[in-house]
Formats: structure tokens, sequence, C-alpha cells
């Protein structure tokens, strides 16, 4: 069993849970950085390799180092010297990860966080904002990342937390003893503390997945503890895709490694056959490198991030896919990492617990079982990223497809593949240029022999506008929509539109008459292609406006030209029963907002408004008027007016009658 005891570090434990993550991840493993290989005991830690009688470590196969590029907060490829980065990318994976500060600042590596995700998978939402950080009620993790999108940090918004196994992927296995297991030159300011992953714990919902960055152990916590958080950007993730090879072997064709398909010991079909066998760590080595199984003999132990890629977090007892790899132990299986960890004299190694997937080290000489692997295919894909900067918007799409951003914004590619990036600016905006793997303002086209970040730029786009001018010949009004002209006193006036805008001009009264830019009787539409010049011609005689009020004769008429009356609340007191009767000109009857109507009598050619107060007003000859709700010439307020049958209709709610009298309820006008 995987030790418990004080060798073991587990930092925050919780008996008897079992995990959910979506069994996904990088199309490429990181190596643990692990260097050296181990003896024995602690006495025999970081010693060269080969080392006799603990053959085949860690150290002797893979990269022994990681491989990360430092950006600046626009994503832009930076110098490995410079010290002043905001953002990492890890090369093998595609993900692109946060830098913490120590700024005091939003992203600053002294603030904690409880676990919350208000969509989580399993139900449990845990606690929203139980931490202590930048801003006062943001603290847990759905809400920071949330304020890190808001941030558009290094050019993207779609910031996460990242899965336990993205998480482990950046662990540097070889600094045990030198405090944070982290390469600092790359992400400096990182806590020696717990980092909450986006893992729940599928056995037990209150507990989440965690990585303790002082050591490298994997372990749970309930999430309603405080953590430090790192977001992650984009990558690759796909399901496990296990192929049974038939001969004794499984082939994960997500990382490319060669698993035996029984633990050692067992055999058959179904691993029922012989039973699993524990070893000693050097016992587990030694075995690895004498085994032919399915006539290979290149087997070894996988190192523990290899080991750890196996677990299916989204099952327990056993934690790992049990159609592809049946009867497995519920122990923990040794790595072939050494542990720089030491106790009394002794000297410990990596091992993955197949219960529920924690991960944590153990005595050399004690027993575990043994998976063997053997590195199979080469994997030959790399992931291109993108992502959009700017105050602008548009998309990017790829040639070949996987991309389209949008979307989609990172797919993977085989290696050599020419990649050609095209950005398409939405309408209003502009492409400025590419940065990041590619530059320029043409198409972009990158060579995938590493894993690729491109950042287009889209700004907004400066509007072209015209000149619309009106003048004017008589007594009239002219207003437009949109808003911008309005002509009331004096000989005209101008205003600019953007190009393409419709600009519908309203006379009033409305027998004026267009000519010029755009033409008609009332009211013209000038498209605003160019610059425009239109005249608003008003003939009539002696156009008048005059205010209905308590002075007013009982029969009101201006006579000769196109006049306008104005129905105004403020005006009349309640006693005046005032006749509008004027049938010569084009008529324009205002009624001001706020105007409250009793009731309304209406006839074929007659109107009659009893207001609120007591007033009456009796319009002769209606169906010649034209009416303006809300408007007030007075005021310089002008609408497109409508004819009698449309305010009847319209605002009083009544239908004009050929014969008789129709009568209408309560209305009251309202406010322009």
């Amino acid at each position: 069993m995987l030790n418990l005891r004080c060798c073991f570090i587990w930092l925050v434990i919780v008996i008897g849970f079992a995990v959910f993550l979506p069994s996904a991840q990088a199309s490429s493993l990181n190596d643990t950085g692990i260097t050296t290989c181990s003896g024995s005991d602690a006495t025999h830690n970081g010693l060269p390799c080969p080392v006799p009688g603990f053959p085949g470590q860690d150290a002797e196969y893979g990269s022994n180092s990681f491989d990360f590029t430092k950006l600046d907060a626009n994503g832009n490829v930076l110098p490995a010297s410079v010290s002043n980065h905001t953002c990492v990318r890890d090369n093998v994976t595609g993900l692109i990860w946060e830098v913490k500060t120590s700024d005091g600042g939003l992203r600053d590596q002294k603030w904690i966080y409880s676990w919350y995700d208000s969509n989580s998978i399993d139900g449990y939402n845990g606690t929203a904002s139980g931490g202590i950080c930048y801003a006062t009620g943001r603290c847990d993790t759905e809400k920071y990342t949330q304020d890190m999108n808001a941030s558009g940090l290094c050019g993207f918004k779609d910031w996460r937390v990242p899965n336990l196994k993205e998480l482990v992927g950046i662990v540097d296995y070889s600094k045990f003893s030198l405090g944070s297991v982290i390469d600092t030159g790359y992400f400096p300011n990182t806590k020696l503390a717990d980092f909450w992953s986006s893992s729940p714990y599928a056995s037990y919902s209150a507990s989440a997945w965690l990585v303790a960055f002082n050591s490298g152990a994997v372990n749970l916590s309930t999430r309603a503890v405080n953590n430090a958080v790192r977001l992650v950007h984009g990558g690759l993730t796909f399901d496990y895709s296990l192929t049974d090879n038939g001969d004794g072997t499984v082939t994960d064709d997500s990382t490319g490694l060669m698993w035996a398909r029984c633990s050692n010991g067992q055999s058959g079909t179904n691993c029922a056959a012989g039973s699993a066998t524990s070893m000693t760590w050097a016992q587990a080595l030694t075995a690895a490198g004498n085994s032919s199984l399915g006539g290979y003999d290149d087997w070894r132990l996988p190192n523990i991030k290899e080991l750890q890629s196996l677990v299916d977090y989204g099952t327990t007892n056993p934690s790992i896919k049990s159609a592809k790899f049946p009867n497995t132990p519920l122990s923990c299986f040794w790595s072939s990492s050494p542990s720089g960890y030491s106790y009394a004299g002794k000297g410990f190694a990596w091992c993955a617990s197949f219960k529920i997937g924690n991960v944590g080290w153990e005595f050399r000489e004690y027993s575990h079982a043994v998976r063997l692997v053997r590195s199979g295919q080469t994997l030959t894909a790399f992931v291109l990223s993108t992502s959009k900067i700017g105050n602008g918007s548009g998309t990017i799409a790829s040639n070949p497809s996987g991309i389209d951003c949008g979307t989609i914004c990172s797919a993977s590619f085989s290696s050599g593949t020419a990649v050609t990036l095209t950005a398409n600016p939405t309408s209003g905006s502009a492409f400025s240029g590419w940065s990041g793997d590619c530059y320029g303002t043409d198409t972009c086209t990158v060579s995938m022999t590493a894993a690729k970040t491109v950042t287009a730029t889209f700004t907004a786009a400066v509007a072209t506008t015209y000149d619309l001018s009106v003048s004017k010949v008589g007594n009239g009004t002219v207003t437009s929509n949109p808003t911008g002209i309005n002509c009331g006193t004096g000989s005209g006036c101008s205003a600019s539109f953007n190009s393409g805008t419709s600009v519908t001009l309203m006379a009033n009264p409305a027998s004026g008459i267009f000519s010029g830019g755009c033409t008609g009787t009332g009211t013209c539409t000038v498209s605003m292609a160019v610059a425009k010049n239109v005249t608003a011609t008003f003939t009539g005689e002696s156009d008048d406006v005059l205010q209905l009020q308590h002075t007013s004769p009982a029969i009101v008429g201006a006579g000769n030209g196109n006049d306008t009356y104005i129905l105004s609340p403020s005006l009349l007191t309640g006693t005046e029963h005032i006749t509008l009767s004027d049938a010569q000109g084009i008529n324009l009857l205002q009624l001001v907002g706020g105007l409250s109507i009793a009731q309304s009598e209406v006839a074929a050619t007659a109107l009659r408004l009893t207001l609120t107060n007591g007033a009456k007003v009796t319009v002769l000859g209606a169906d010649a008027f034209k009416y303006d709700v809300g408007g007030n010439a007075a005021a310089g307020i002008y609408h497109t007016p409508v004819t009698f049958v449309a305010f009847a209709q319209g605002t009083l709610g009544v239908t004009v009658p050929t014969s008789g009298t129709a009568t209408g309820g309560p209305v009251t006008i309202p406010n322009p």
C-alpha cells in the first residue's frame, strides 16, 4: 500500500476519496527534469548514471529538460534572458501559463483562493470567495479566472484553471531539495504551497485535486480550503485513445507510449493468471530491463509523469481503464524516478497509487507493483496556438484546416507541416498584423517544427464621414433621423454622417419640398456615399405658429399659409372651449408631451378633445390637418407628422367613422 506514515508527505488528505478528471491530456508529455541517478539509500543520491544494481532510471531516458518560451503582455516572444515576462509557453504541450508577480496586484503570488465552479460536473460547486485576494469578494478560482479573462493577459481571454495532469506537467522533480519544484527562471514568484487544479474528486464531491509545488506530490483537499492558483491558456486536449495490440501490450495513441497490459506477474487475456508481483525499487528496475514481452527488449519502468498519465481520474478502485488494463492491483506502482527526499538515511522513489491516483514517494526498500513501458511510436505533432488582441474584432482560419478562431484557437499539426493563417476582420475592424512566431500584414505561414504561438491584432476601423448640408427657402424647419440636422431659425445647417448611413430629412410644415441631394415632399432620404447638399423650399404665405391658451378667442384660424397650432397642458386652465378652423394651406396640430386627454370624439372631418382639466378643443376640417404627437414648435421640437386617420388610430385608439361619432378614452401624450 502507498505509505501514509511520516515518511510520505500527503499535505492535505481526506481518507477514502476518489476523483473525477476528464480523461484527457496534452498530446506530448513533459520530462520530469531529473538528470541524476540514485542507489540504495540517501547517501547514494545525485549520482552519475548508470548505477550498478539500479539500471534504467529516469535520467537515462528522455530529454531531462523542459522547453519554455517567455512571452510579453501581448503574447509576443521574448528572449530567454529577460526577467520581466508575463506568460510562459510550454513548447512541448503548447499550453501557455500565467507568471505570478510580487506587486500586490491581481496576480500576486501571496493570494489564496477557495475552489469554486458554478458549473461543476459533480453538482458540488465548492466555496464561493473563501480566500484572500486582490479584490474583496472575488477570492475563489472561478472569479479569479473571470478577472484574468477581463484583463486580457498576454492577449488571451480564455484563461482557465488547469486540470491535474496539465499542472503536473510543469513540475520539475529535479528541484525537490531546492524549494519550489518548478523552473523559477521561467516561473518566478512561485509560492511554496499547494496549487488548485480544476479536477474535482469523483467519489467525494467536497474535495478536489491539487499539486504541492514544494514537493511535487499530488494530493486532495476539501474545496473550502484556500490554496494558490496558476491559470493556463490553450493547448490541445483529447480523450484517451488506447489500442490493445493483442500481444499483451496496449498503446496510448495520445502519448505514443506502449504499456504492458498486465501488471508484472500477471498474464492471460484478462490478466487473471498469476498474481501481481511486488518488488523493491531495485528489483523493479532490473525486471523491466530483462523483459521481452511482446517480442520487445527495450522495456523499462515509466518515469513518474508517464506513470501518472495512465491514471484515469474519472474512476477509482482501480483508477485506470480496466477494459484495457484488467485486474490492476489497488496499490502503489513504482516509477523510475528517484526522489531527493531522505529520512533516517533512507532513500525514496516516486510512485503512483492506482487505487485513487495520488502521487508521492516511498522507501526504495519497500515492495510495490510494477507496470512496464516502452517508448513506442515517436510523436511528430506540435500544437499551434493563436490568439487575438486589439480593440477590433475578427477571426483566424488555417490551411490545412484545424483552427477557426472564432472558437477553435489551437490545433495540432504534423511535424514539418506548413500552416497558413488568414486573418479576417469583421465589418468596422481592420487587421493590423501578426506577432509571435509570424510577422507581417498578409497571410502568415508557420512551419510546425515545434509548438508555435501566433497573435493577430485587430483594430477598430476609423469610419469615413461625409457632410450633409441643408439650405432653406421660405419659412420652415428641417430635422433628420439619425439626429444631426436641426435647421430651425436661420438659413440652413449641416452635419457629418458615417459613410453608408441612410439619413431621412423631415420638413415642417410637411409641405416643404426637397431638391438637390434627395427629392420629395415632407421627407426625403439620402445615402451618405459622398458629401451631399439638399434644399428645402417652403412656399406657403404667412406661415404662423400659434399656441392655444386661455386667452385665445373662441374660434381660432390663422388663415393663409401652412400654420402650426400648439396644444400645451400648461396654457389651458380648464374653462376654455376653443374651436380651431383653418382650411387654407397644410396645417399642423402639435400635442405637447404631458397633455392629458380625458375623452376624444372623432367624426369623419371633425375632432373634439376634452382635456382632463375640463378644457375642450374642437378641430373643424380635422381630416385636412397633420398631427405631431409630442411636438412643440415653440421649443424647436418636431417629429414626422401623421395623418388624421393615423393620429386617431395610433394615439387616440379610435377608428375614424364614415358617419356619426366615435369616442375614445383617456390618453396622455408622452414626453419626447
